[in-house]
């Protein structure tokens, strides 16, 4: 039980072996941070206390405030209740009516003993996500591509396949490899594999499914070997040796999908290497426009074949919002966001509409022409939103956002893991993605592309 008035805490602390059974005034002292504090982890009081011990004895840890406080030990009964603990890779896991809550890292002290230290993610922003299941009428499968960065420089491609039954990544990259195995792909013994190498992995799906693009690393990643499938059958393979990827291009038209014309695939090059469209330009789906960002400041759409500017935006503006909300959100001041990245884009010569990453946390959409902005939110890294509008799916800071961060700033990132959120009501899923800490493993890139379900479901024959 926790009194609020009498600050009276019962509780039940396991120590070493055995039980011992005993109840607790809080100290009337001014709670302090401790975030960096080793502790020994002894039990639940409800959804929001639990306790640890440290060197000084019980401490009363306060999940809403993230704050300490000692307790005086005395003779008595009482019960912990509210949440479960368990052990997920090398962190503490809190979980609360079924939902994960709050996460600890755990590490080994001199003495062999456990300890537990705050993990930067507060998983109290996921208290209210739902599960995949909830989106029982989604007409899409996503495609998710990471790339992890493990060990000395080591890199793996972990791609993931999420449906609104997929509930957990155990799922979502079984559900990949039930995919993959539809493919005529030799069989490769990826335990065999030097350092560095990859197994052949998807990279890309087109919407309706019917193209596959797949890459395999090899001679310790100098080496790209590329395939394009249409129908599970391949038609054509490229191999690199320089360790760049010459991608096959596709674009739509009425019967579905083709290749680039291998013309305005060179005029396309020409545009981004000329520096009329920028670093990390993309095109539209029938590859008749092409957009990108150039030295950070401005908007760029062309036309492919004619080579004309059709539209361009002065990003100052949502640069200076988002630098207000991120002075407002962190205690240090504003930081620096003066560039920039597109994410996506969708439209015609016409009108359409653009995703960007402002600095290195705010997100916003911005239509054409009209120029209207809409600011989306913070941390939604890699997000892309459905065909339809209806959804958006987006991701935990990859290598690139995460690095330089402060300890502040990086408290407010979301847990480790996919999200997919509905955009008329704002509910959002989380599927859980825990890294091997211990294997020095984090996430270096994630995309995400979105499958029509008809097209998924019969190339799965389902």
């Amino acid at each position: 039980m926790f009194g609020i008035n009498g600050m009276i805490v019962m509780i039940r602390l396991s120590v070493g072996l055995g039980l011992q059974v005993m109840t607790g005034n809080v100290e009337e002292t001014e709670a302090h941070r401790n975030d960096q504090a080793a502790y020994y982890f002894a039990g639940c009081v409800d959804e929001t206390h639990f306790v640890c011990y440290d060197d000084n004895g019980a401490v009363l840890v306060h999940l809403e405030k993230d704050q300490t406080e000692a307790v005086k030990k005395e003779e008595g009964d009482c019960e912990i209740r509210g949440c479960r603990y368990e052990m997920k890779g090398d962190q503490l896991v809190e979980t609360f009516q079924g939902k994960d809550c709050y996460r600890w890292n755990t590490s080994y002290g001199e003495h062999g003993d456990k300890t537990l230290t705050k993990a930067h993610a507060d998983y109290s922003l996921i208290r209210d996500c739902c599960g995949m299941d909830a989106f029982a009428d989604m007409d899409y499968y996503l495609f998710c591509d990471t790339t992890l960065h493990r060990g000395a420089g080591g890199f793996i491609a972990c791609p993931a396949v999420v449906g609104s039954q997929t509930q957990t990544m155990e799922e979502a990259k079984a559900l990949y490899r039930d995919f993959k195995e539809k493919l005529p792909l030799e069989i490769e013994e990826e335990a065999a594999l030097p350092d560095g190498e990859d197994a052949t992995e998807v990279f890309y799906v087109s919407p309706d499914c019917k193209w596959i693009k797949t890459n395999k690393w090899s001679n310790y990643m100098n080496v790209s070997t590329q395939r394009l499938f249409y129908e599970k059958e391949q038609v054509k393979e490229r191999v690199s040796e320089d360790g760049v990827i010459y991608p096959f291009l596709l674009v739509r038209d009425q019967e579905g999908y083709r290749e680039m014309e291998q013309a305005r695939y060179e005029k396309l090059v020409y545009l981004e290497t000329g520096g009329f469209l920028g670093y990390g330009a993309q095109y539209n789906a029938e590859g008749t426009v092409a957009a990108g960002i150039r030295d950070f400041k401005q908007v760029t759409i062309r036309e492919i074949e004619s080579e004309a500017e059709v539209w361009s935006f002065d990003l100052q503006g949502i640069q200076e919002e988002a630098e207000k909300i991120r002075g407002d959100m962190l205690e240090s001041g504003p930081v620096s966001t003066d560039y920039a990245w597109l994410l996506q884009f969708e439209g015609n010569a016409q009108e359409g509409w653009l995703i960007l990453q402002i600095g290195d946390a705010s997100f916003f959409r911005v239509e054409y022409p009209s120029g209207k902005a809409t600011y989306l939110g913070e941390y939604m890294y890699s997000v892309c939103f459905s065909p339809d509008g209806k959804y958006a799916a987006y991701s935990d800071v990859d290598y690139d956002n995460g690095v330089g961060r402060s300890d502040e700033d990086m408290d407010h990132f979301p847990p480790d893991g996919i999200y997919v959120r509905e955009t008329a009501t704002g509910k959002t899923a989380y599927i859980p993605w825990y890294y091997d800490r211990f294997a020095y493993e984090f996430m270096e890139y994630r995309s995400f592309l979105w499958i029509e379900k008809e097209g998924f479901e019969a190339y799965m024959n389902l």
